[in-house]
């Protein structure tokens, strides 16, 4: 759930009561399609320490009452992660279809935080799209001022929607936003700081045991140029790339070798391999040994996941942080190489 638990989104109190105000909120809601093991929707505030567990019925409906302290919380159901805003006296209603959780996710009920819910999705849905978009990675200084500040023009429309919510706590969400824009420079740096340092390079080696328990060695793919996926299987943003990767793999499978390396943990091997053949994933799977401290994770800088890395027939790195298979020009990228 990346794009609504942006940590970057911090949003106050809405301020003010009703008469005789219920002394608890409800929260309920519908989650269809859920295709993992699921019997509970677990809310918690790590701030506060609070959580609580609510029945998951079998068609996909929850609904309790929680007393709390006012505030964001987090709710978990499956492997999916979502924030909603609670307020004693509020009545919350969430529906959505577990496949594409964050998309389909909508807040509605009655009360003074459904108006602050629906705002801090829209925003998270916003920035999410914003910062995940990995062509801003590839723009001049100029190009990405210009970007920034077509985002925050549209954060300022998104705001307009919404006059209920108080002008402080937008403020505090627009300052946040601006703290991750400067992020987001640093990123770009730090990919231009990788790029010197690896394109043109031969790529760090592996041997890592496959699916079938076959050991591969990144030199035995020499021939063709290589897509490597580095992920795992907690990865919310990593599985969103599966069917775009899917897609890739069918029309240039014949010409390119993909690899996925997960850096699951080792004692969740079966977990891996049970997840690999439950989602049909194909191309070259293997694991590491060792999760993140990978020798080809490490030589390449990896922070964060899912990373691609392109590397020639040759053996040599042509983008150690390349485009995604979600990305509009990975199939440009893909095409330049198998010329």
């Amino acid at each position: 759930m990346k794009k609504v638990l942006l940590s970057a989104i911090v949003i106050a109190s809405v301020i003010g009561c009703k008469n005789k105000p219920k002394d608890y909120a409800t929260f309920s809601g519908k989650v269809t399609n859920i295709d993992v093991p699921a019997d509970s929707v677990y809310v918690f505030n790590p701030e506060t320490n609070y959580t609580k567990s609510i029945k998951l019925n079998p068609d996909g409906t929850f609904s309790d009452t929680l007393k709390v302290q006012e505030g964001h919380f987090i709710f978990k159901i499956g492997d999916e992660y979502g924030r909603v805003y609670l307020k004693n006296g509020d009545e919350i209603k969430i529906t959505t279809d577990y496949p594409a959780f964050d998309d389909k996710l909508v807040y509605d009920g009655e009360g003074e935080s459904i108006e602050l819910n629906k705002l801090s999705l829209e925003v998270a849905k916003l920035a999410g799209n914003f910062f995940d978009n990995d062509g801003l990675l590839e723009q001049s200084t100029e190009e990405l001022d210009q970007s920034k500040k077509t985002f925050l023009n549209e954060v300022d429309a998104l705001f307009q929607k919404y006059p209920s919510v108080n002008d402080s706590i937008k403020g505090e969400i627009k300052t946040s936003l601006n703290n991750s824009l400067v992020s987001l420079s640093d990123m770009v740096q730090e990919r231009k700081n990788l790029q010197e340092k690896f394109v043109g390079k031969p790529a760090p080696q592996f041997t890592l045991p496959s699916i079938d328990g076959k050991k591969v060695s990144l030199s035995d793919l020499k021939g063709k140029p290589v897509y490597v996926d580095i992920w795992a299987t907690w990865c919310g943003p990593c599985k969103a790339e599966i069917p775009s990767l899917k897609n890739l793999e069918e029309k240039y499978g014949d010409k390119i070798h993909f690899v996925s390396l997960s850096v699951d943990e080792p004692n969740t091997k079966e977990k891996w391999s049970e997840f690999v053949k439950e989602k049909g994933l194909k191309g070259v799977q293997i694991m590491s040994e060792n999760g993140w401290k990978n020798d080809f994770v490490q030589a390449l800088e990896v922070r964060g996941i899912p990373r691609f890395v392109l590397i020639d027939a040759q053996g040599n790195i042509v983008n150690p942080d390349a485009p995604r298979p979600s990305a509009p020009n990975i199939e440009e990228t893909l095409n330049a190489l198998i010329k």
